[in-house]
């Protein structure tokens, strides 16, 4: 009898653990997704893969006389920026690591990153995703990232 125990509680352990992984590929997906549209300068991806037009983007950063710089944009902003781009700017986020936790509703993703204009090297830093898992799936309700040009560690030598 203690050996069903056992098997019935691995079992469920394993499930469990299936269940976390696939919730974790799901936000990963969604992250993904949300660049696809950036690359491709969709904004109706973009827009599919965010909580609301209340989406807060928010940039860390240090100015010139060495203070931390907190710097919120707006979605439709940020859109509009997006949107505006040259076509030859040719700009490519290479996403180089995913952290995902999950508690429940709520996830965090830390995702580090490159970013590249025109095949140049521009900067590095770590996107700070907080999703929210409603009816209709995750949804990205913040993104705040860092932006630096030192410690990169680049993963590629070209874009």
């Amino acid at each position: 009898m203690k050996k069903i125990f056992f098997c019935f509680m691995f079992l469920g352990f394993l499930f469990n653990l299936n269940s976390q992984n696939l919730e974790k590929e799901e936000v990963q997906r969604v992250i993904e997704k949300f660049f696809i549209g950036f690359h491709e300068k969709d904004s109706l991806t973009i827009a599919s893969t965010v909580y609301s037009i209340d989406f807060k983007l928010l940039s860390t950063s240090t100015a010139q006389d060495g203070k931390a710089v907190l710097s919120p944009m707006p979605f439709y902003s940020f859109l509009n920026v997006l949107l505006q781009r040259p076509s030859d700017a040719n700009w490519k986020e290479k996403l180089t690591g995913f952290e995902i936790k999950i508690d429940g509703k709520l996830a965090n993703a830390w995702v580090s990153y490159e970013f590249w204009v025109k095949g140049n090297f521009s900067h590095c830093g770590v996107n700070s995703f907080n999703l929210f898992k409603g009816d209709d799936g995750w949804k990205i309700v913040t993104l705040i990232d860092s932006r630096r040009i030192e410690n990169c560690n680049l993963n590629s030598l070209t874009n």
